[in-house]
């Protein structure tokens, strides 16, 4: 492991975590929102990561969503939709084609 791994894993190891909130069902189904969240995930291909059940750190979640945003006009490396968001302190830029792969990456690898 190197010097910039270890560091980055020790700060890591002392935030705060907490389960993830999930889905109500029921909530989404009374509100009539059920169909389209699902419809929605499902063709960005986000369902398996919706449901996803594992502990988050709280504040690289917040940074996260708080920062999050899908410019469907633009454009990233010539592939469609830019997305941005902040994560360690960082400004990322992708596009949908590369943020789907990044997700599926990190759902399919050994770590979870």
């Amino acid at each position: 492991m190197n010097d910039e791994k270890r560091t980055n894993d020790e700060i890591l190891s002392t935030r705060k975590t907490s389960e993830q909130k999930f889905w109500h069902i029921e909530s989404l189904r009374q509100l009539g929102m059920l169909d389209d969240v699902v419809t929605l995930s499902t063709y960005l291909g986000w369902l398996e990561y919706v449901e996803m059940k594992c502990v988050a750190y709280d504040q690289l979640v917040v940074e996260f969503l708080s920062s999050f945003n899908v410019d469907w006009a633009g454009s990233h490396r010539d592939q469609e939709a830019l997305i941005t968001f902040r994560m360690f302190n960082s400004d990322h830029r992708l596009s949908l084609r590369e943020f789907n792969h990044l997700l599926h990456r990190l759902v399919h690898s050994d770590s979870f």
